[in-house]
Protein backbone atom coordinates (compact mmCIF):
# COMPACT_ATOMS: atom_id res chain seq x y z
CA UNK A 1 0.00 0.00 0.00
CA UNK A 2 0.96 3.63 -0.50
CA UNK A 3 0.98 6.56 1.84
CA UNK A 4 2.97 7.54 4.87
CA UNK A 5 3.61 4.53 7.13
CA UNK A 6 5.61 6.12 9.96
CA UNK A 7 6.91 9.38 11.38
CA UNK A 8 10.21 9.30 13.27
CA UNK A 9 10.72 12.22 15.65
CA UNK A 10 13.83 13.18 17.56
CA UNK A 11 13.06 14.18 21.16
CA UNK A 12 15.51 16.79 22.52
CA UNK A 13 15.05 20.20 20.87
CA UNK A 14 12.55 18.69 18.42
CA UNK A 15 9.40 17.14 19.90
CA UNK A 16 10.39 18.42 23.37
CA UNK A 17 12.19 21.51 24.66
CA UNK A 18 14.74 19.38 26.57
CA UNK A 19 18.42 19.63 25.67
CA UNK A 20 21.53 17.47 26.04
CA UNK A 21 19.77 14.27 27.09
CA UNK A 22 18.19 15.64 30.26
CA UNK A 23 15.05 14.17 31.80
CA UNK A 24 11.88 15.92 30.57
CA UNK A 25 10.42 15.55 34.07
CA UNK A 26 12.99 17.97 35.53
CA UNK A 27 12.17 21.62 34.90
CA UNK A 28 9.41 23.16 32.81
CA UNK A 29 9.46 21.54 29.40
CA UNK A 30 6.91 21.54 26.61
CA UNK A 31 6.13 19.65 23.43
CA UNK A 32 5.95 21.24 20.02
CA UNK A 33 2.20 21.42 19.26
CA UNK A 34 2.54 20.88 15.49
CA UNK A 35 4.75 17.82 15.88
CA UNK A 36 2.52 16.49 18.68
CA UNK A 37 -0.50 16.80 16.38
CA UNK A 38 1.14 14.32 13.97
CA UNK A 39 0.67 11.66 16.66
CA UNK A 40 -3.09 11.73 16.11
CA UNK A 41 -2.72 11.08 12.37
CA UNK A 42 0.30 8.82 11.87
CA UNK A 43 2.19 6.12 13.77
CA UNK A 44 4.91 8.19 15.47
CA UNK A 45 8.14 6.74 16.84
CA UNK A 46 10.43 8.81 19.04
CA UNK A 47 14.01 8.07 17.95
CA UNK A 48 16.34 9.69 20.46
CA UNK A 49 19.77 9.55 22.06
CA UNK A 50 18.24 10.83 25.32
CA UNK A 51 18.69 7.88 27.74
CA UNK A 52 15.63 8.70 29.90
CA UNK A 53 13.20 6.35 28.13
CA UNK A 54 10.75 5.83 31.02
CA UNK A 55 10.67 9.57 31.80
CA UNK A 56 10.02 10.40 28.13
CA UNK A 57 7.11 7.92 28.03
CA UNK A 58 5.66 9.42 31.25
CA UNK A 59 6.17 13.00 30.03
CA UNK A 60 4.36 12.31 26.75
CA UNK A 61 1.52 10.42 28.47
CA UNK A 62 1.01 13.32 30.90
CA UNK A 63 0.55 15.64 27.92
CA UNK A 64 -1.73 13.32 25.96
CA UNK A 65 0.84 12.72 23.21
CA UNK A 66 0.37 9.14 22.05
CA UNK A 67 3.40 7.61 20.34
CA UNK A 68 3.80 4.07 19.02
CA UNK A 69 7.14 3.66 20.79
CA UNK A 70 10.11 5.50 22.31
CA UNK A 71 13.36 4.13 20.89
CA UNK A 72 16.63 5.08 22.62
CA UNK A 73 19.57 4.90 20.21
CA UNK A 74 23.08 4.42 21.65
CA UNK A 75 25.62 7.18 20.94
CA UNK A 76 27.60 5.30 18.28
CA UNK A 77 24.65 3.60 16.60
CA UNK A 78 22.69 5.06 13.72
CA UNK A 79 19.07 6.11 14.03
CA UNK A 80 18.65 4.40 10.64
CA UNK A 81 19.01 1.01 12.35
CA UNK A 82 15.95 1.71 14.51
CA UNK A 83 13.96 3.10 11.58
CA UNK A 84 14.66 -0.02 9.50
CA UNK A 85 13.69 -2.28 12.44
CA UNK A 86 10.36 -0.46 12.67
CA UNK A 87 9.79 -0.27 8.91
CA UNK A 88 11.94 -2.86 7.05
CA UNK A 89 10.54 -1.76 3.68
CA UNK A 90 12.52 1.50 4.04
CA UNK A 91 15.63 -0.41 3.01
CA UNK A 92 14.15 -2.74 0.40
CA UNK A 93 13.30 -0.05 -2.13
CA UNK A 94 16.94 0.85 -2.74
CA UNK A 95 17.24 -0.74 -6.19
CA UNK A 96 14.28 1.11 -7.66
CA UNK A 97 15.48 4.41 -6.20
CA UNK A 98 18.84 4.38 -7.95
CA UNK A 99 18.96 5.72 -11.48
CA UNK A 100 22.03 4.68 -13.44
CA UNK A 101 24.11 7.64 -14.68
CA UNK A 102 23.88 6.03 -18.12
CA UNK A 103 20.11 6.46 -18.03
CA UNK A 104 20.28 10.08 -16.97
CA UNK A 105 21.77 11.73 -20.08
CA UNK A 106 19.96 14.89 -21.19
CA UNK A 107 19.26 13.59 -24.69
CA UNK A 108 17.63 10.50 -23.19
CA UNK A 109 15.52 12.48 -20.72
CA UNK A 110 12.47 12.53 -22.97
CA UNK A 111 12.52 8.73 -23.31
CA UNK A 112 13.53 7.66 -19.80
CA UNK A 113 10.78 8.23 -17.23
CA UNK A 114 12.14 9.48 -13.93
CA UNK A 115 11.92 6.82 -11.25
CA UNK A 116 10.83 8.15 -7.91
CA UNK A 117 10.63 6.15 -4.71
CA UNK A 118 7.41 7.00 -2.86
CA UNK A 119 7.84 8.48 0.60
CA UNK A 120 7.06 5.83 3.24
CA UNK A 121 8.28 7.69 6.31
CA UNK A 122 9.42 11.09 7.57
CA UNK A 123 12.38 11.64 9.92
CA UNK A 124 12.41 14.96 11.82
CA UNK A 125 15.56 16.00 13.72
CA UNK A 126 17.17 19.27 14.85
CA UNK A 127 20.70 17.95 14.13
CA UNK A 128 21.80 18.12 10.51
CA UNK A 129 24.52 15.54 11.28
CA UNK A 130 21.85 12.95 12.12
CA UNK A 131 20.00 13.72 8.89
CA UNK A 132 23.16 13.59 6.74
CA UNK A 133 24.58 10.31 8.09
CA UNK A 134 24.96 8.04 5.05
CA UNK A 135 23.02 5.23 6.76
CA UNK A 136 20.07 7.64 7.06
CA UNK A 137 20.39 9.64 3.83
CA UNK A 138 20.68 6.50 1.71
CA UNK A 139 17.34 5.07 2.86
CA UNK A 140 14.96 5.28 -0.10
CA UNK A 141 11.48 6.36 0.82
CA UNK A 142 12.64 8.37 3.86
CA UNK A 143 11.97 12.11 3.76
CA UNK A 144 14.38 13.95 6.09
CA UNK A 145 13.31 17.23 7.72
CA UNK A 146 15.62 19.60 9.60
CA UNK A 147 13.60 21.09 12.45
CA UNK A 148 14.27 24.21 14.50
CA UNK A 149 12.13 25.04 17.52
CA UNK A 150 11.45 28.74 17.96
CA UNK A 151 11.88 30.49 21.27
CA UNK A 152 14.76 28.32 22.54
Amino acid sequence: GGGLRAVFLDFDRTLCSTKAGRSPLLGLHNVDPELASLCTTYPVYVVTRNPHEAEIVTFLEQRGVAVARVCVVPKRASKADVMVQVLPSLKSGSQQARVSPYEAHDDDAARAPERVTPVQAVFVDDDVRELMRPSVSELPGLLRVLFRRTGL
